[in-house]
């Protein structure tokens, strides 16, 4: 069964709704289980800890929209849907902050360009989602090939590798 298979079935058994407004005054209605607590927050959005994931109904994107602030709002991707082999290793104390086990759900944040083909993708810094607690964090890898801006719609054979890693 795959993580994102895993993650609706949790929901559909769970069931809660609740109603969040979103600063393009449509209000979505989703499961009180797709909210997801960051205690440090988001880099640049230290202060804000609550946030609802809410899936494109179609396709590897979601929201990451804010439950405090209804104009805080991120457009995040499942990166394995771009990059296959995109790997990376939890230091210990965050394993043990996000309290992970096996349920755990891995996005980056998107940044979009006009020229939707310009899109970028932020490997550097994934944000781990435990599916089972329900807490997040977005984690900046250390000693890592990735960079904060690695293009969407990229060849296979170009991808970044765990190998290519600095000092190994």
């Amino acid at each position: 069964m795959n993580a994102i298979y895993s993650f609706f079935y949790l929901i559909r058994e769970w069931g809660m709704m609740m109603v969040v407004e979103t600063s393009s005054s449509v209000s979505e209605d989703f499961s009180e289980n797709l909210i997801f607590h960051f205690t440090k927050g988001i880099p640049g959005f230290d202060q804000v800890k609550d946030f609802a994931f809410i899936p494109f109904p179609e396709g590897p994107f979601a929201y990451l929209q804010s439950i405090e602030h209804k104009d805080i709002s991120l457009v995040i991707a499942d990166p394995f849907e771009f990059y296959p082999n995109y790997q990376f290793e939890l230091a210990d104390h965050i394993v043990e902050e996000l309290s992970l086990q096996s349920n755990l759900l891995v996005r980056c944040v998107v940044t979009m360009n006009k020229d939707v083909g310009k899109s970028t993708l932020n490997l550097l810094a994934p944000i781990v989602l435990n599916i089972e607690n329900r807490s997040g964090r977005q984690v900046i890898l250390q000693q890592s090939p990735y960079q904060t801006r690695h293009p969407l719609w990229r060849e296979a054979e170009e991808q970044p590798s765990m190998a290519d890693k600095d000092g190994e």
